[in-house]
């Protein structure tokens, strides 16, 4: 790999006895950066504790992923996950490589709320195939982090009816805020995002992207919905929705989704882009989520960072 730097045990010991560790590395990790309590848990010595992790004579490694080559933020990241990432593919096969023919257990301390949830993403595929290579090998992926931040729903929209997915923003919130929704291949879905008083902010048929921009300040987008069909690796559908933190918060109301024709089952999924759980964390600073579920009631969006650069409309 053409990126990164290599500390071999010998540096990282010598700087452990300088009084910063970190500047005679060269290295300092991004604020809010964690990982050393999953790896004591999992391979922590005990000489600080008294007591020793799971496999206290394991050799670690440890790699701290770029995540520079999906958007984080802004109308962008509508619809791009860790899914998408060929930079985590790359750091789980370096430390695969790395231990060659010894057994090797993988942490991904991190995650986002975007994807199928299917197992078909392409990072997931790689993840298999490097898993299935060996039988001694393992990876651990950070879950239910966000367990009680509600910011799952899932819902049937009726043969030419509409489902109406409440999704609560609160006034005071100032960061962006995103929704993504998945449903059969076979259905096709229209979308509105409707304000509290029942205005229609922006509308998309199936495979139409549409934002609503600032009138002041042409390029802005307040609102962004993006339709897309047939996803490459599961051929279900799906529609991301996004607010911009300067879109009014007497805007701000419910995603309606619509049959427009062709329904099999009507059913679908909704993830809800919301802040940071506790213990995840996105590469270099930034910010992710893991997963959670309440079907019973409505999505809430208390926190998000999406807050970056305008998008046009565009047709797919």
């Amino acid at each position: 790999m053409a990126y990164g730097r290599w500390r071999a045990p010998g540096a990282i010991n010598a700087a452990l006895k300088q009084a910063d560790p970190y500047a005679a590395l060269g290295y300092r990790p991004a604020p809010g950066s964690h990982g050393t309590h999953v790896m004591d848990i999992a391979a922590g010595n005990g000489r600080g504790t008294g007591t020793p992790g799971m496999a206290p004579d394991a050799e670690l490694l440890f790699v701290q992923l770029a995540g520079t080559d999906i958007p984080w933020e802004g109308a962008g990241a509508v619809g791009k996950s860790f899914g998408d990432s060929v930079q985590l593919l790359e750091a789980v096969r370096f430390i695969f490589d790395q231990a060659g023919d010894r057994p090797c257990v993988v942490n991904l301390s991190l995650g986002t709320n975007g994807g199928p949830h299917d197992g078909s993403t392409l990072v997931e595929q790689g993840l298999d195939a490097m898993l299935r290579e060996k039988s001694n090998r393992a990876v651990i992926l950070a879950a239910s982090n966000s367990l009680d931040d509600g910011i799952h729903a899932s819902g049937s929209v009726p043969n030419g009816g509409t489902f109406d997915l409440a999704w609560e923003v609160a006034a005071t919130d100032v960061t962006g805020n995103e929704v993504e929704v998945w449903y059969p291949g076979a259905d096709r879905f229209a979308v509105e995002l409707v304000a509290p008083d029942g205005a229609v902010l922006l509308r998309a048929k199936p495979g139409e992207s549409r934002t609503l921009v600032h009138p002041n300040h042409a390029g802005q987008p307040l609102a962004f919905v993006a339709s897309r069909l047939n996803d490459p690796n599961n051929h279900d559908n799906t529609i991301g929705l996004f607010m911009s933190p300067t879109l009014p918060a007497g805007r701000r109301g419910r995603a309606d989704v619509r049959h427009q024709h062709g329904v099999t089952r009507g059913g679908g999924h909704h993830g809800v882009g919301a802040g940071p759980g506790e213990g995840t964390e996105a590469p270099a600073g930034r910010r992710s989520d893991t997963e959670s579920t309440n079907p019973n009631g409505p999505a809430r969006s208390t926190r998000r960072d999406w807050v970056g650069p305008a998008v046009q409309s565009r047709a797919n």
